[in-house]
């Protein structure tokens, strides 16, 4: 393991995040290809294409994605990172909100003492609030300083929901009768563990009155390479905040709203709520309603530190998990563009594994690409942000890390090949699975 501390203190020094570092991995990657293209036009002998030179056509498929990402890329700014230490003072509450099946005592903890750390140093006025079942582990009710909530057996909402939309709404009622427009919920899940740079990210979003929901950046690098394969897997996962994310929220349509990381002033979440029936996406559905309701998604500055899966088994049940909510998207009575953004996204990981079978047969291979060899060219922009997603989600993920350079290069360049595996692996899992198990509950991971 690369990261075996069980003291995970993240202070602003750490949070020394380099834009120029994040454009220059895509420059570079992208006067690579692009060399690489051409000196390919020039040495191979054009030859007829054979049936599985047509697999290549799956390279096309992400290209408006891949456009859109290096927009996000190139649009980001050291601003939007850039934090000073300085107190909440407009009487504001802050309520840190852990929503948990309660079985992770252990995770739990950290997620607690880590707000109990750096929250007092900068809110004066803060709650922590931990969500969770009547049968959840009985040592939860020993952690002190925290609002322990257990969701009644009894209790339903009009349109049945349930798991953690359920024990959301829940808590979302008690809060009837604050003062709304003065009080901000912070979103965390079990293993969330929150640094210097979130508590001031937090005060950044009120104090700058940036929006009334926010989202940012989380990285994965509590325990990192406890499972080095799923860690290496999840450099995915931040680089698409700092792409596609961004990009989405400058054009003010964001498709997939995070479950933490996420600041919302509490009037809006009562005018909303979570009752969104039987779902494995409360948290992007919420989004979709508040945007539909006219509020926008902004950036909301300092990183929440998370952990990725620590087995295989775990992570594709959590990819099937988000494909499940991507599939009952498209079965709900949502505005066109939302369905045609879920139905893109699946279909561009889907056809994953099919371009990874391609890239691999296409070593082999006397045909660039069937039809004009020259129309790979087109293809650059999904090439650069395939390898360059996972480079730069290696390099947020294992920035506050001291890990050596030798290793770093290593990794990197293995989460390129694990990463592509393991997520193409993973969808057709969740479609596979869905078939044979109509009755797949939402399932929590250990993590």
């Amino acid at each position: 393991m690369l990261n075996n501390k069980m003291d995970l203190k993240y202070s602003l020094e750490l949070f020394e995040i380099n834009t120029k570092k994040i454009k220059f991995i895509i420059i570079g990657l992208l006067l690579a290809v692009i060399a690489f293209d051409i000196y390919a036009l020039h040495v191979y002998v054009l030859k007829p294409a054979n049936i599985f030179d047509y697999l290549k056509i799956a390279w096309i498929i992400p290209l408006l994605a891949s456009i859109s990402a290096l927009i996000g890329y190139f649009t980001i700014k050291d601003r939007d990172f850039k934090l000073k230490k300085r107190f909440l003072e407009c009487g504001y509450k802050v309520i840190f909100q852990i929503t948990t099946r309660g079985f992770n005592v252990d995770a739990l903890k950290r997620s607690v003492e880590n707000i109990k750390y750096w929250a007092p140093k900068y809110l004066k006025n803060y709650e922590i609030w931990v969500v969770t079942e009547p049968d959840a582990n009985p040592e939860i009710d020993n952690i002190k300083d925290v609002k322990i909530i257990k969701v009644p057996y009894d209790f339903s909402t009009p349109n049945e929901s349930k798991y953690k939309d359920r024990a959301l709404e829940y808590a979302k009622q008690l809060r009837k009768d604050y003062d709304h427009e003065k009080t901000w919920i912070y979103f965390m899940d079990e293993e969330s563990v929150v640094g210097e740079d979130t508590i001031l990210g937090i005060i950044d979003f009120i104090e700058n009155k940036r929006g009334v929901i926010g989202q940012g950046l989380i990285i994965y690098p509590n325990f990192y390479g406890k499972n080095i394969y799923t860690s290496l897997a999840d450099s995915i996962r931040p680089s698409a905040d700092v792409s596609i994310h961004i990009f989405q929220i400058k054009t003010g349509f964001v498709s997939w709203m995070h479950g933490s990381h996420v600041l919302i002033r509490s009037d809006i979440e009562q005018q909303i709520g979570w009752d969104f029936g039987k779902t494995w996406g409360e948290d992007s559905l919420f989004g979709l309603k508040a945007q539909e309701l006219g509020y926008r998604i902004e950036w909301l500055k300092g990183r929440l530190y998370e952990q990725s899966p620590f087995t295989i088994k775990d992570f594709l049940k959590q990819r099937r998990r988000w494909a499940l909510h991507s599939f009952d998207i498209l079965k709900r009575k949502l505005p066109l563009k939302v369905k045609l953004a879920y139905f893109y996204s699946l279909l561009i990981w889907a056809s994953g594994l099919i371009s990874l079978t391609a890239t691999l047969l296409a070593i082999f291979s006397g045909t660039i690409f069937p039809f004009n060899n020259y129309i790979i060219l087109i293809v650059m922009p999904v090439t650069v942000t395939w390898i360059g997603s996972y480079l730069v989600g290696f390099y947020l993920n294992t920035q506050p890390l001291d890990i050596p350079v030798y290793y770093k290069i290593l990794f990197a360049i293995a989460s390129i090949i694990i990463g592509s595996i393991l997520d193409g692996i993973a969808i057709w899992y969740a479609i596979f699975t869905m078939l044979t198990n109509k009755n797949i509950a939402f399932e929590v991971i250990k993590k």
